[in-house]
């Protein structure tokens, strides 16, 4: 996926797959294509899709997802610098990540942290979170921002002519569906 040639490889792939494609464009139509019986394969945000392991038959795969950095900063002309030191040196304790671990559908982003998952590993909420943190930490791929900046527009500049090609299509069975007749999958 770094040169052209890469992106052709995976853009056949879908072709060939297409057919079976369905497209969404906010985070819940993940969740409802699932339990709505309009997909019985899918893939969105965990924050979404955690909440149906629990409530139904449905089982949340985690082994190699993406895991996203996300990195936070005070500027030095910030009028409320030290509150915002206090609250960054309070969110990334190793103790304090475990614990939103633990209630949410959040794992830890700091290594560290990951050794007080385990404490919880007993009392976790979530069968979810057993998954991804702890001792299976290792199985979440981290992304390489630096890849993913410099092959960002060569990557989104095929993909999106690829897709053009394919729009018409996929109005023509977004038409066809009961479930995508209520949205319009693309703008």
């Amino acid at each position: 996926m770094s040169t052209e040639r890469g992106i052709d490889i995976a853009l056949k792939t879908l072709d060939r797959i297409y057919p079976s494609i369905i497209w969404w464009n906010e985070p819940y139509e993940a969740k409802e294509l699932l339990l709505t019986g309009a997909v019985v394969m899918g893939s969105g945000l965990k924050s979404e899709l955690a909440p149906l392991e629990v409530d139904t038959r449905l089982e949340v795969l985690n082994d190699g997802h993406i895991r996203l950095p996300i990195s936070w900063a005070v500027t030095t002309s910030s009028e409320n610098k030290a509150q915002g030191f206090e609250f960054l040196t309070y969110s990334l304790r190793p103790d304090h990540m475990a614990n939103t671990a633990y209630n949410l559908y959040a794992y830890p982003t700091r290594d560290s942290a990951v050794h007080f998952v385990d404490e919880y590993s007993g009392k976790i909420k979530y069968p979810f979170n057993a998954q991804r943190n702890g001792k299976k930490a290792n199985q979440v791929l981290v992304q390489d921002s630096t890849w993913y900046l410099t092959t960002k527009k060569l990557r989104q500049t095929k993909f999106e002519l690829w897709l053009s090609d394919k729009s018409k299509e996929v109005k023509v069975r977004a038409d066809t569906s009961p479930y995508f007749s209520r949205r319009e999958r693309f703008q």
